[in-house]
């Protein structure tokens, strides 16, 4: 097959403008850029702001910069992962960043790319990486991770039900050196009640494995702590796109860490933790997309939207 490269939709896009709440002359920090559809958006709507972009992924910053070249001059390209934040905004005379988005997971650029071995839907070598240059590939973590440690990356990161059945067929198969394959594997161990399910029994599979290659809870988890000291106090916003439950629940445990004042144990008489919320969240329910978008782009559906908006903490204490 071919490698055909299919259009990358942007999701959300007016939801992400309303959400950051941003002015012309701001500074915003696109830490996800993928093919700068919502960075295009932004300067179209605020030509004067100036804009940071990182993807880690070298392919989707080359077309991000054909697709951004009108606006070279209010742009500064990264080729990093998101936990470097803080080294790229020092790098760019960024004191003060009014507004940053995460947009998560994998974009139909990697998806639709038969080489990389993103999807079940091509053969490829089991691959997976985002960042080309990393070691670590899917290819290391099917063949030589443990059968327990393949069963907890499969039932963490994908809440994969048949994890055991899986890292067992795993096991016994070694080794497995492409994704046709591991879906065939996959397929072989699922139910057959299962298999009818409008969701692909290697989904959630597909999607542990590349998020175990990638590091993406654990790099997440920095970036977002590094976000809030970067963002101006107070009124700087932290917009969050996510599109499975396990990112999206530690976007929604790091809002609500960060906007309580006591993080101790109600039992506590005497509170010991000093904690001050740094943040007030903006949606208390998460956005998703319209119908009509969904219609338009069905890879949307499972997108999910959270905002947050940095506050003065001597005030709020």
């Amino acid at each position: 097959m071919r490698n055909k490269i299919v259009e990358h939709k942007t999701v959300m896009i007016k939801e992400v403008i309303r959400g950051l709440n941003l002015k012309d002359n701001s500074h915003f920090l696109d830490a996800t850029l993928g093919a700068g559809g919502h960075t295009k958006a932004i300067l179209e709507k605020y030509p004067n702001t100036k804009v940071i972009g990182i993807d880690k992924d070298e392919k989707a910053l080359a077309i991000a910069r054909k697709n951004l070249l009108n606006f070279k001059n209010s742009i500064s390209l990264h080729n990093l992962d998101f936990s470097s934040i803080e080294q790229i905004a020092k790098i760019s005379n960024f004191n003060k960043i009014n507004g940053i988005l995460f947009d998560l997971g994998t974009s139909q650029i990697q998806l639709n790319d038969n080489k990389r071995g993103f999807s079940f839907r091509y053969n490829a070598p089991l691959d997976m990486r985002m960042d080309e240059k990393q070691k670590n590939t899917a290819h290391e973590i099917v063949n030589k991770t443990s059968e327990l440690e393949l069963n907890n990356i499969l039932r963490e990161f994908g809440e994969e039900k048949h994890s055991k059945k899986i890292a067992k067929a795993i096991i016994r198969k070694r080794p497995i050196n492409n994704t046709e394959d591991l879906t065939k594997l996959i397929l072989s161990v699922y139910p057959r009640s299962k298999k009818r399910n409008r969701i692909h029994p290697a989904t959630k599979s597909f999607q542990a494995i590349r998020i175990a290659v990638n590091s993406e809870i654990e790099l997440l988890k920095i970036a977002l702590t590094k976000s809030l000291q970067l963002l101006e106090k107070p009124g700087g916003r932290l917009v969050v796109i996510s599109f499975h439950s396990l990112e999206d629940r530690v976007v929604k445990h790091f809002f609500q860490h960060e906007s309580r004042h006591c993080i101790c144990p109600a039992k506590l008489i005497i509170c010991n933790c000093n904690h001050v919320a740094k943040l007030q969240i903006i949606n208390k329910k998460i956005i998703t997309p319209t119908d009509e978008e969904i219609d338009e782009n069905p890879s949307a559906r499972s997108a999910k939207i959270r905002i947050a908006e940095t506050i003065d903490s001597r005030k709020a204490s």
